[in-house]
């Protein structure tokens, strides 16, 4: 059984492929955890992303959770939680599809969201090119004032748009917040062990340095 949440204004070819599966067009879809799967409808062009497990549990099932309801798989959650956040003003990708196929006991699922056009703080460090730091931090902190804990906030999750605007990714597992707490020190730990992962970088501590100060700048 296949469960579907989606934008009302959706590319007509883009739902047909979940929709209508005998229409001929193959469903794309990832193979791997951590990679994308851009589609072009409408017009527009779309990311999807298929829901992999990761760590111990990827050893009985790749990319199988336990059904509880679709109010809440994955896909709802963090569908849902984009929309709230793009309503908040926050820069996040626009959610545009939310699919989960069920079996008796559990499900898999897919994620599509508008394509930003840019690349992953990730990617812009490989190339060289330059990165703005203090717009970064105060990103993380205008997500961290809205009580948005990004768990996995990591340096593919970083994206930085044309004209200097940056956005985060991947919400899957985020949680929200009522009050601060020491989770937003776990976030920026979190990002701070990704960046230094790939091995040392000299101008590493100047730029962290720069991305703390636009963390904590006022207003």
């Amino acid at each position: 059984m296949r469960y579907l949440l989606y934008d009302p204004d959706i590319p007509g070819d883009l739902l047909s492929l979940w929709t209508n599966p005998a229409s001929g067009k193959a469903l794309p879809r990832p193979h791997e955890r951590g990679t994308v799967v851009t589609v072009e409808a409408g017009g527009g062009e779309y990311v999807l992303r298929h829901y992999f497990r990761g760590g111990y549990p990827s050893r009985w099932s790749r990319d199988r959770y336990l059904w509880t309801g679709f109010e809440h798989s994955r896909p709802w959650r963090e569908f849902v939680l984009l929309g709230k956040l793009r309503r908040q003003g926050l820069p996040v990708p626009a959610p545009t599809l939310a699919c989960v196929e069920r079996g008796c006991l559990s499900y898999r699922a897919d994620l599509v969201t508008s394509r930003l056009s840019g690349m992953s703080l990730a990617q812009s460090m490989d190339a060289g090119t330059a990165i703005n730091w203090l717009a970064i931090g105060r990103t993380i902190r205008r997500f961290h004032d809205a009580g948005i804990d990004h768990v996995d906030l990591n340096m593919h999750n970083i994206f930085l748009v044309d004209e200097g605007r940056i956005y985060l990714l991947d919400f899957d597992r985020a949680r929200e917040h009522r009050q601060p707490g020491a989770w937003g020190q776990r976030n920026l730990s979190r990002l701070r062990r990704s960046l230094t992962k790939g091995g040392d970088r000299p101008e590493f501590e100047a730029s962290w340095a720069t991305l703390l100060e636009g963390y904590h700048l006022e207003g």
